[in-house]
């Protein structure tokens, strides 16, 4: 059996002290080249983090713009024939605020006015009679006295046929008590439409969610769609910490 000194001796012969050294100074260099890499890849992940928050933040700046600034216009609208119609009652011809232009339509797939009972009887196609007593918009406003408009979930429009955000606001009698509902009926494609401007490649997504946690336009790529569900999302679960950031 070989002596611990023979054993040392037939390592050296072996592997040289010198090439010992060389592989250790190798490893060490490998090390520190992976170390920088390491630290170079970190710091171009925050970068590029940055840069997408930047421009997101730019993005959703003119999303939002676009947004109020169509809202403002439907709640506008909403407003004149609600006070048009408080001061005239059935007299008022809602068409004819249409052709001399004091209400612009392009954006409405319906507009009209229900009474207290929920029964249609000012449209743009009086000629169809419909009730909305059982409708999210029409039991709100029934429901509540404060001034303000409604925006309710996409839904299939009884008269169009098609689907619609549901936009509303209270009509109050003389006396104060519920006179009915003045609404409007918007196209979701209107606001997937304005998004497709912006170029956002095969990834991208813009969505318009209200607080409720269901989605009224989203584009996905180049597909449009609305109505999903966002409620108990980390998209709704983080814009409960705050109304500004990025997730």
């Amino acid at each position: 059996m070989p002596s611990i000194r023979q054993m040392l001796e037939s390592y050296r012969s072996k592997f040289p002290l010198e090439n010992v050294a060389v592989a250790f100074f190798c490893l060490a260099l490998i090390g520190i080249v992976l170390a920088v890499t390491m630290q170079r890849i970190r710091f171009e992940r925050s970068e590029t983090i940055a840069a997408v928050v930047k421009q997101n933040s730019n993005l959703a700046i003119a999303f939002e713009e676009h947004t109020v600034r169509t809202l403002k216009g439907i709640d506008q609208a909403l407003q004149l024939i609600k006070h048009r119609y408080e001061q005239e009652g059935l007299k008022l011809i809602l068409h004819k605020l249409v052709e001399d232009g004091e209400i612009d339509d392009s954006i409405f797939i319906g507009l009209g006015v229900d009474n207290e009972h929920g029964k249609r009887v000012l449209g743009r196609d009086d000629s169809k009679v419909i009730n909305v007593a059982d409708r999210e918009f029409f039991t709100f406003h029934r429901q509540q006295k404060n001034d303000e408009m409604f925006i309710g979930k996409p839904a299939l429009g009884r008269i169009t046929g098609k689907w619609a955000i549901h936009m509303s606001r209270r009509i109050n009698k003389p006396d104060g008590s519920f006179g009915g509902v003045v609404v409007a009926a918007v196209d979701p494609g209107y606001f997937t439409q304005f998004y497709r401007q912006t170029d956002l490649g095969a990834q991208g997504l813009v969505l318009l969610v209200g607080l409720d946690g269901i989605g009224r336009a989203k584009l996905a790529g180049e597909k449009g769609s609305f109505g999903d569900d966002w409620r108990g999302s980390s998209l709704l679960v983080e814009q409960a910490k705050g109304p500004v950031g990025n997730l």
